[in-house]
């Protein structure tokens, strides 16, 4: 029995929608399959990929609030501009200029004196100069002012009150040399806690020029040593004999 015309003319078009909703719906899967990035991330699929966030101003200051400060001095931490450090100490100014020179000239460690102010340390006058690099603020040095010269003796008492007085903050320091052998007297220590290390140092030779000053900066990373201090390193295969 042959079919007519007309069935098979109909049979035809049917096969060829279905065939063309087939084809359509497999190629809408491979087009969202082929991007996945329209997907949104499930954490029910194993080793979703995380989708990538770009960072708020509210995300960077928590993150920045998450950074612990560090105190030089009277609420002056590390890496405060110089804007700050004058609005935070309104009634120093800029330490003297040296000669003729229009800018102060530069530390051995690279930093420079860019503002100073009248202070005290456990009541004993001094003046404060605090150091900037690269526009940061990096040590405090305090001279102590009142330190009288030929009168050792005092001095002494002093240096070794402040001695004390620090041990009793920062604990006992990592080394203290106290001496009044061959006419140097002096008295130097250092401290390190609270992200800070604190030196005092004392000298006095004779009796004509005391000094007596205070260091306050962060401690420093520690050294990471590649190469040996003695010698170099053998190449392999050659022979140290």
């Amino acid at each position: 029995m042959t079919s007519s015309p007309t069935v098979a003319a109909l049979a035809g078009l049917v096969f060829a929608a279905c065939a063309t909703a087939l084809g359509a719906t497999t190629m809408g899967a491979t087009a969202v399959l082929a991007q996945p990035s329209l997907m949104a991330p499930s954490n029910d699929l194993p080793n979703a990929p995380a989708a990538p966030l770009a960072p708020t101003v509210h995300a960077q200051a928590l993150a920045a609030a998450a950074i612990p400060k560090i105190e030089l001095w009277r609420g002056a931490t590390l890496g405060m501009t110089l804007d700050q450090v004058k609005t935070l100490f309104p009634d120093g100014h800029a330490p003297f200029a040296i000669g003729k020179a229009k800018a102060p000239p530069a530390e051995d460690d690279g930093t420079l004196a860019l503002w100073q102010m009248n202070d005290q340390v456990y009541g004993r006058d001094g003046v404060a100069t605090l150091f900037f690099r690269n526009g940061g603020l990096a040590s405090v040095t305090v001279n102590l002012s009142d330190v009288k010269p030929h009168a050792t003796i005092g001095n002494m008492e002093d240096a070794r009150a402040l001695e004390t007085a620090f041990s009793g903050y920062y604990g006992k320091p990592k080394l203290c040399f106290d001496s009044t052998a061959r006419g140097l007297d002096q008295v130097d220590c250092r401290w390190e806690g609270h992200g800070l290390r604190i030196g005092l140092s004392y000298q006095d030779f004779g009796g004509a020029s005391p000094y007596m000053a205070i260091a306050v900066r962060p401690v420093p990373p520690p050294l990471k040593v590649k190469t040996p201090f003695f010698g170099k390193r053998a190449r392999k295969g050659s022979s140290t004999t």
